[in-house]
């Protein structure tokens, strides 16, 4: 069996997974927080196409990491990969990156950095870094960047490490900056409006670690 055929069995089976395991993650987290949603009128019609969505970002991007990476680096890849697909939907969907969703994460990332001989101490001050800098957009932003988006980078940072998190801030920041200009300049957004930033970050991050992975 070729490396492509294997690739494509198995990104089909991790797509089936994730279809599956991601509708009912979201489902309960915004059953959990339906009173807190920003659109709790609209869940069924923002999440219509959720199953297909979330099938092909994570067959897709399982599909490029089974050819780049090795398998150690790989699972680990695949667990992080979990996060930033569901990241990505519950932000689209009702922009918002739920605390229940990144705590796990946090937590995986300190396994992943032993197992991988990553250096922890690099990690964990790029975490901060994020953290503090988008911190510094939300406050500045007056809430065009939520907490949600803090927390996320902060965890893309220790799992992530200096180098591959940086450059996942820039892309997601260039990307979303230019999705920004171009929804005020087709009047789909007024000027203050809100969107969801956080997508152009989680995906800016699969692309980095399909094709390159880890990097100690």
């Amino acid at each position: 069996m070729s490396d492509y055929v294997f690739a494509g069995i198995f990104a089909i089976v991790y797509g089936f997974f994730m279809a599956f395991l991601g509708e009912k993650i979201i489902d309960y987290l915004l059953l959990r927080s339906r009173y807190d949603l920003t659109f709790p009128d609209d869940i069924y019609i923002r999440g219509k196409n959720r199953k297909p969505f979330l099938f092909t970002l994570s067959a897709v991007s399982s599909f490029f990491m089974i050819l780049m990476l090795e398998p150690l680096p790989l699972v680990f890849a695949l667990i992080f990969t979990s996060c930033l697909i569901i990241v990505t939907r519950t932000d689209m969907e009702q922009y918002m990156i739920f605390d229940l969703t990144l705590l796990p994460y946090f937590v995986l990332a300190f396994p992943a950095i032993f197992f991988l001989n990553l250096p922890l101490k690099d990690h964990l001050l790029t975490a901060l870094a994020l953290f503090l800098i988008m911190l510094f957009f939300a406050v500045i932003s007056r809430g065009g960047i939520g907490g949600g988006d803090v927390k996320l980078l902060a965890l893309i940072g220790l799992w992530l490490g200096p180098d591959l998190a940086l450059l996942t801030f820039a892309a997601g920041a260039v990307f979303g900056g230019v999705f920004s200009i171009i929804l005020l300049l087709t009047k789909r957004r007024e000027k203050g409006g809100y969107f969801a930033y956080g997508p152009f970050f989680t995906l800016s991050a699969l692309v980095i670690l399909a094709i390159v992975g880890f990097q100690g």
